[in-house]
């Protein structure tokens, strides 16, 4: 009973992901008996469960649609994800894009994802090398693991208020990415969340934000400031080491003792032209403790 009882707990984040996309059924394509479609998109049956319309997979799921692939021959430019699609005589949302589903989808140079649209699974669009626009509407609530690892050309990407974390990996070596606008309701930024964002030039952290993982913005080397707000609590090893170009530091947080932060957040050369901005209540704190003593430079904010 117990082990049943823990089970579901541990089911219940997903559980509430799917609840929250079901109620969302209203067909944007009608597939019919014959094969085509309401707005004449290309269809293709699989099986009773499996099929692809407009080049990307569907798969039927406990009671809703899930985005598992793509047609390799037949995907160019931007990839349409429909919100609902009636297949079989039932209205289905779709609520989810599976793990991997356009992994390595170098054809792909766009996408949006629709509201239907609860959770984007791990490494859905990994070494999209082409992928330049992704638009994240407002519904989306999980963005799992490396969602976007080594997409090198994503220039812009809209993250909206529903997300809470940035997860691992989520824009790993995502080079082209300028700047990153992260929602008001993110709480962390978890592990190598950026690291490697090598044309990311400034990021405002969100006062939301209390936990910065480790390697979060690790190699950013056009990163040229950072603005960490008060709220944050925890800032774990490498977050922003070898950032080569950091020169400008606020950090809000004004007692030190009341927060964890690794020695090594900071590493590099940088550490030797970096001016930081503190409470000038703090500032002698800072003088004293890791690894803020060994910047050039601590001024009041």
């Amino acid at each position: 009973m117990r082990k049943t009882f823990c089970c579901l707990l541990l089911a219940m984040p997903m559980l509430c992901v799917i609840c929250a996309c079901m109620g969302k059924t209203k067909p944007e394509v009608i597939i019919n008996d014959d094969g085509t479609t309401s707005d004449g998109s290309p269809y293709l049956s699989i099986d009773d469960e499996n099929f692809y319309l407009d080049a990307v997979k569907y798969s039927v799921e406990d009671g809703h649609l899930l985005v598992t692939g793509y047609d390799t021959a037949h995907i160019k430019g931007q990839a349409r994800i429909a919100s609902g699609i009636s297949y079989r005589g039932t209205a289905y949302p779709v609520c989810r894009i599976g793990r991997k589903a356009f992994a390595n989808c170098n054809n792909l140079t766009a996408v949006t994802i629709p509201a239907s649209v609860t959770s984007v699974g791990e490494w859905a669009f990994q070494n999209c090398r082409n992928l330049a626009s992704a638009t994240i509407s407002k519904g989306v609530q999980r963005l799992e693991s490396g969602v976007f690892y080594g997409c090198t050309s994503l220039a812009s990407v809209t993250i909206p208020t529903s997300v809470t974390a940035i997860e691992d990996w989520v824009f790993w070596n995502c080079c082209a990415l300028t700047s990153v606008d992260i929602p008001s309701g993110v709480t962390t930024i978890n592990r190598a969340a950026f690291q490697e964002c090598t044309g990311l030039t400034a990021i405002t952290i969100p006062p939301s934000v209390t936990t910065i993982c480790e390697s979060a913005f690790w190699g950013c080397s056009s990163l040229k400031s950072i603005d960490i707000p008060a709220s944050v609590t925890t800032i774990k090893h490498l977050a922003f080491a070898h950032c080569p170009g950091l020169t400008n530091v606020n950090c809000r947080i004004k007692q030190l003792s009341e927060a964890t932060i690794d020695d090594t957040m900071l590493r590099g050369d940088s550490l030797n032209f970096i001016t930081l901005r503190v409470p000038s209540s703090a500032i002698e704190e800072y003088r004293k403790s890791e690894p803020w003593k060994r910047v050039s430079r601590i001024e009041g904010l």
